[in-house]
């Protein structure tokens, strides 16, 4: 009786299949060992991935979720280091210039109104921080600094005080021109240049948003803002030729800040609500994605044995095809004959 045998070339083909097959079965039981979880859900859940769905559509909310509280937090975190550089920068002008008589040496007068223009320089400038590509008090428009620059400010306020002697008046109308509502200060184009707008709602967690209400329009700021502002006005020039009117400027200075950091400090104090909050649903939401990942396990979780032992099955298969197609490729007649 005679013997069909499978030709060379369909042997290599088998042996390649089985190969491809190994390798595929190989990398599939490496990830599942890895991961702890089904390489193919579909697949091992048999179509019913109705569950897994929910998991995964509750998962991607709480990711989003965890982005806008990672953004918001740094965000207010930012906001309350502005807001104490702010108020101790107030309570030291405040300190520095309360008490200014009209008998001080106006060498102490220029000292004193040049350290003046530099804080609000530099209370300009921590208003303008931005945190990342936002800045921090601009409101909604948060693609853009929240005040124009402090020379821009000063010669604004310079022509606002242009002709006028008496120092308490002039101390009223750079006050007027940041505390009246739509004046100066808001719609000329040369104080706030931010959004009227606060920005946000920030979602933060299933059903609970947060609004960053702290912009540079707030009145606690302008009170600030305005003081400095002054000093800076006496540094540029005014009054130039009346020591004792540029003393009693700087006096109201000192008195225009040293009422400041209450409001400030109520203004951190929103602020910290705020923070209270996110932290609040940040702690949530990363439970809530913790037991998302227990039910996650549960669906489609894989015994790390059996998958150790699958894997370990599948080693052993492809070293022995190895070790056939080896012996394959090494027969000959001669070796056929033995």
């Amino acid at each position: 009786m005679s013997m069909i045998r499978a030709g060379d070339m369909a042997n290599a083909l088998f042996l390649r299949r089985q190969t491809a097959t190994l390798k595929a079965a190989l990398a599939k039981h490496s990830q599942e060992l890895t991961t702890g979880r089904m390489a193919d859900p579909l697949r091992g859940l048999r179509g019913d991935t109705a569950a897994l769905s929910a998991i995964e559509r509750s998962r991607t909310a709480l990711e989003a979720h965890r982005i806008s509280t990672t953004e918001a937090a740094v965000h207010t975190a930012g906001q309350q280091k502005v807001l104490e550089r702010l108020r101790i920068g107030a309570m030291d002008l405040a300190g520095q210039l309360f008490g200014f008589g009209t008998a001080v040496p106006e060498q102490l007068i220029d000292t004193a109104a040049r350290i003046g223009g530099d804080a609000f320089t530099d209370a300009v400038s921590a208003l303008n921080t931005r945190v990342g590509d936002r800045s921090l008090f601009a409101g909604a428009a948060s693609d853009r600094a929240a005040l124009a620059s402090p020379d821009i400010m000063v010669a604004a306020l310079t022509a606002e005080i242009a002709g006028l002697t008496d120092p308490e008046e002039i101390a009223d109308r750079v006050f007027a021109w940041f505390d009246t509502p739509g004046g100066g200060f808001e719609t000329s184009g040369q104080g706030y240049i931010g959004a009227g707008l606060p920005e946000g709602p920030l979602t933060i967690s299933p059903g609970e948003r947060v609004t960053l209400t702290a912009t540079a329009l707030r009145t606690e700021l302008r009170a600030a803002l305005g003081g400095f502002a002054l000093a800076a006005v006496v540094d540029n020039g005014a009054l130039a030729n009346d020591p004792s009117g540029r003393a009693k400027l700087l006096e109201s200075v000192a008195l225009r800040l040293v009422g400041a950091p209450v409001g400030i400090t109520a203004l951190a104090g929103e602020v910290g609500n705020t923070e209270a909050r996110i932290e609040a649903a940040t702690v949530r939401n990363a439970n809530e994605l913790t037991a998302l990942d227990i039910a996650l396990n549960d669906v489609i979780g894989v015994d790390s044995f059996d998958a150790a032992t699958r894997l370990e099955e599948t080693r052993v298969r492809i070293e022995s095809l190895f070790t056939l197609t080896a012996r394959l490729q090494r027969m000959s007649l001669t070796e056929y004959l033995r």
